[in-house]
């Protein structure tokens, strides 16, 4: 957990100190970077109490959604915000119709690999069909949407490429919503 104030920055290792740094005059914004079940559960739960004496928003890693001892009232609480790189809406016809068509190809239902998997070889069967040998740099600094994400590109490092773009949601009457 990190602190910031002006140009200066530390990091806080235990709940005690991040919970004693809250501030009541100011909006407090909590990043917990854990996938442990245990600690966030404890941790969000600590926050909850303190919930009507501070502004807390709370963001979390997509692993939260699983985690079976996190009651989702408690989020809402917290103004909790989760991101994923991909989003998977099932009720979509073009992600029922990749289902069917995988399920009958491989007797297995796709993973979120499969869907990754999909839609960066179609981004760039696509690219390479409108753009020839110039596939590659033509998708740098582009907007492209395949029915589970989107992909908007910049130049990583030296000959790579890394999606920028992220699902953000928000607990909301006890579901996720999409912020973006």
């Amino acid at each position: 957990i990190r602190q910031k104030s002006g140009n200066e920055s530390k990091v806080l290792i235990g709940t005690k100190d991040a919970i004693a740094q809250l501030s009541p005059d100011k909006r407090n914004v909590i990043i917990v970077p854990s996938s442990s079940e245990a600690f966030v559960t404890q941790f969000v739960n600590l926050l909850n109490f303190k919930k009507d004496r501070y502004n807390i928003t709370l963001i979390g890693l997509p692993t939260w959604e699983d985690f079976e001892t996190l009651d989702f009232q408690v989020l809402e609480n917290l103004n909790t915000h989760l991101f994923k790189a991909i989003n998977i809406n099932s009720a979509d016809p073009q992600v029922k119709n990749f289902q069917k068509r995988f399920l009958n190809e491989y007797k297995g239902y796709p993973t979120n690999y499969s869907y990754q998997g999909f839609g960066v070889m179609y981004l760039y069967g696509t690219s390479f069909l409108n753009n020839g040998k110039k596939f590659f740099p033509a998708t740098i600094g582009n907007e492209f949407e395949v029915f589970h994400t989107k992909y908007q590109f910049e130049n990583a490092m030296q000959g790579a490429l890394e999606n920028q773009y992220i699902h953000i949601f928000k607990v909301k009457n006890f579901e996720l919503q999409k912020v973006n």
